[in-house]
């Protein structure tokens, strides 16, 4: 009993922590994305998404 309570606990956290960094993760993914887009429009006016 005790040790399955200190697992559910350890999940609740591992959770937590995954959506916290998650979203900061797709947020920088997103970011460097929209850079490359940028800088590939510089080198190349006809390229559309």
């Amino acid at each position: 009993m005790q040790n399955l309570l200190k697992n559910n606990l350890f999940v609740l956290l591992q959770t937590h922590i995954i959506q916290k960094y998650y979203s900061k993760f797709i947020a920088m993914i997103r970011g460097r994305m929209l850079r490359c887009l940028r800088l590939r429009k510089k080198f190349n006016p006809n390229f559309l998404i």
